[in-house]
């Protein structure tokens, strides 16, 4: 569980978290599938909060390691307009005994119902990415669409590395609904 774990952590920054089930955020659908070492995430779940509260906690770069314990520190490198920011992350991932750090640089474009981000290959380590958030108000809460393709810069486990990720991919955005809808219940 820890190597799935670690290769998660990885590549889920923007959904990376350890948190209490407790808190969960309303799971609708989620489905994760690879093909040539190229993930694809799809989940849609409701959080019980305002909209502006989940954009908010989103889109707050700085403090990203709030969602994820395992990103090390998150910065805006560059803000070309009030909505594009570049942001890049840290993330210590483990896999089985060995460690590394590896970084993630986005560009992100935001609006209040809507942010994508794109990976910047040749700054991060990662080779490809785009991830898209699509939130809908509802009466009580807020609806989320969630969706991302990711393609690690680096080598996985042979036979068994696309299958330790996908499980991992599904625990660890489990786990990050649960502290987004933690962070918004404590606001």
């Amino acid at each position: 569980m820890r190597l799935t774990r670690s290769i998660l952590s990885a590549l889920l920054v923007l959904c990376g978290a350890t948190a209490l089930e407790t808190h969960a955020a309303n799971l609708l659908m989620l489905q994760i599938s690879e093909s040539k070492q190229r993930y694809r995430i799809e989940a849609r779940f409701l959080v019980d909060a305002p909209l502006a509260l989940v954009h908010g906690l989103l889109t707050d770069y700085e403090q990203l390691s709030r969602l994820s314990p395992s990103i090390l520190e998150s910065e805006v490198l560059a803000t070309p307009t009030p909505t594009q920011v570049r942001v890049s992350t840290r993330i210590r991932a483990c896999v089985l005994i060995h460690c590394q750090t590896l970084r993630r640089v986005e560009d992100v474009r935001e609006s209040p119902r809507r942010q994508v981000a794109v990976i910047v290959p040749e700054q991060s380590d990662f080779a490809a990415g785009r991830t898209e958030w699509r939130l809908t108000p509802q009466e009580d809460s807020v609806r989320v669409d969630y969706r991302a393709e990711l393609e690690p810069g680096f080598q996985l486990f042979p036979l068994v590395g696309q299958a330790l990720m996908k499980v991992g991919l599904e625990r660890e955005l489990r786990a990050f609904l649960g502290q987004l809808q933690a962070r918004a219940a404590s606001m």
